[in-house]
């Protein structure tokens, strides 16, 4: 079983889209009206009531175009409009809506949908009327008469809704239970792979199910290794603050040389200046790293939008085969390391209507820990839950409200309190002592200066 979005997103990619949506989202209390009453009519059995045709027109102006925000023929004001009800293919079929652009120049088509009655079992054959194909293969044989610019699938029942890659017919890229979408986190994840900027983009930038599925790409974090267990933080300013590239890069540059603990995770270098090779793909730069000695890699990214988010890949088990556990203060410095480059890549005058102060959320996530070892040591707050032990792969923080450049000791020591807990003893959760936490930066901070000052 599964909440309300089963998704095949990268785990770090999906939060990261998640936590942008949830930054940006100005209209969530309206959009879960939309979706209450749907689950309104579905336990009421109001939908099993009436065919996919009475239903669809109602569905795809309520959900697509008031919850994802997509400008249909008579929303929006003007053209283009990106949702083209029963649009032909070939022959006598036609798809019950695509996706695209329409109304300026050439159509061009980036999803498809079907769309069968309530209750319909959308893997299941329909018999000869529909050639035998399920509601997925039928999908499928919609979208593949646009081969140059269809990219995506959407089939539903009005119940469940699904999306598939063009390329995957058997995998789904996601699968939502409409019903039980509760809260402005699950609004989030379901806007991440249904909405506009999801499946279409904008001229500013490329839609997101769009972008390689590369763990080179610079948005991505970098790939699970071997021996080795993934620290992956993030910074969402409430604000989007468009950037052009060149201040970007300046201000990635900036922010890792500055920050506080840079050199545990960079090696220095034997004279200054330090040379940073930063990358750019689809809105967002990136600066790879690593020291050695200590057996670190680093991935350092920001997007146009000032979305910031850092990579720490740490060794966890040495050659020799015995386990080295989760180190809290090794997790605690590069959380400091982090939010010292949020300060720096932040670290611009405002532009007329930004507000003064930048604020978000930043979210901490540990990836390929299944099964290891962490001790708070001196950082304890009862020695009783001190050890621990993971029984997840993959676990996130909440999302830590923060403005930069404020109590940075204490929002580390918040963030590794909430990654601890999920180390578990026999008498519960592993407790930090958020004071103890952040006076032990205090105290490092002077041993750990930035890679340059």
């Amino acid at each position: 079983m599964f909440g309300a979005i089963r998704s095949e997103l990268d785990f770090s990619v999906l939060h990261a889209l998640r936590a942008e949506r949830r930054a940006a989202e100005r209209r969530a209390t309206a959009k879960l009206r939309v979706l209450r009453e749907l689950r309104r009519h579905r336990v009421l059995g109001l939908l099993s009531k009436h065919s996919e045709t009475r239903i669809e027109q109602s569905w795809n102006e309520n959900l697509f175009a008031q919850v994802f925000g997509y400008r249909t023929m008579f929303s929006g004001g003007g053209t283009p409009f990106h949702l083209l009800p029963k649009n032909p293919t070939s022959g006598t079929r036609i798809d019950d809506f695509s996706l695209g652009e329409f109304g300026v120049g050439e159509s061009v088509v980036r999803a498809s949908a079907e769309l069968k009655s309530p209750g319909t079992d959308l893997l299941k054959a329909q018999g000869a009327n529909y050639d035998n194909l399920s509601p997925v293969e039928q999908g499928f044989r919609a979208a593949r008469e646009h081969p140059e610019t269809c990219r995506h699938v959407l089939v539903s029942n009005f119940e469940e809704l699904r999306l598939y890659r063009i390329e995957d017919e058997r995998t789904p890229l996601a699968i939502a239970r409409l019903a039980e979408v509760q809260d402005e986190n699950d609004l989030a994840i379901l806007c991440a792979h249904f909405d506009r900027q999801a499946l279409i983009g904008d001229a500013r930038r490329k839609a997101d199910l769009l972008m390689p599925d590369d763990p080179n790409h610079p948005r991505s974090p970098l790939a699970s290794a071997a021996n080795m267990y993934r620290i992956v933080a993030r910074f969402t300013p409430d604000t989007a603050r468009d950037r052009p590239l060149y201040e970007v890069e300046a201000a990635l540059r900036r922010g890792v040389k500055q920050a506080p603990f840079g050199a545990l995770f960079f090696t220095r270098p034997a004279e200054p200046p330090m040379r940073l090779r930063i990358r750019y793909g689809d809105g967002w730069a990136c600066a790879d790293g690593e020291n050695t000695p200590n057996r670190v890699k680093v991935r350092i990214a920001t997007s146009l939008l000032g979305q910031v988010q850092g990579t720490f890949h740490i060794t966890w088990q040495p050659a020799d085969g015995v386990q080295k556990p989760v180190l809290v203060d090794t997790v605690l410095q590069a959380l400091r390391f982090f939010l010292g480059l949020i300060d720096g890549v932040h670290a611009t005058n405002p532009r007329e209507g930004e507000p003064a102060e930048i604020e978000g959320v930043v979210a901490v996530e540990l990836r390929d820990v299944r099964g290891a070892q962490t001790a708070a040591g001196a950082l304890a707050a009862d020695p009783a839950t001190a050890n621990g032990t993971s029984n997840s792969s993959e676990f996130i923080t909440s999302d830590l409200s923060w403005t930069v450049q404020d109590r940075s000791d204490e929002m580390a020591a918040r963030a590794l309190a909430e990654l601890a807990i999920y180390f578990r003893g026999d008498e519960g959760g592993v407790a930090v002592d958020l004071a103890r936490a952040a006076a032990f930066l205090v105290e490092r901070a002077p041993h750990n200066p930035p890679l340059e000052a």
